[in-house]
């Protein structure tokens, strides 16, 4: 799981499932806006549902060594 403002340089919290599969932690999550890692292909249903407030999506978030990951939103 991560919590995060959709902007850059907002505050990021992170679970350890989530540091485990991706590789990533918090600070350099911080370093980018959620939009930036996430697959060009699956921004548009992202930013719908961040727009929304509510609903699901499914998206591919880039992991440290360049993988993509799946998650639910």
């Amino acid at each position: 799981m991560v919590v995060r403002s959709p902007d850059q340089g907002g505050s990021v919290r992170v679970n350890r499932e989530f540091v485990e599969r991706l590789g990533l932690t918090a600070e350099e999550l911080r370093q980018q806006a959620l939009i930036d890692w996430i697959h060009p292909e699956d921004r548009p249903a992202l930013k719908q549902l961040l727009r929304a407030a509510c609903g699901r999506a499914s998206a591919r978030h880039r992991a440290l060594r360049g993988e993509w990951v799946r998650f639910d939103w």
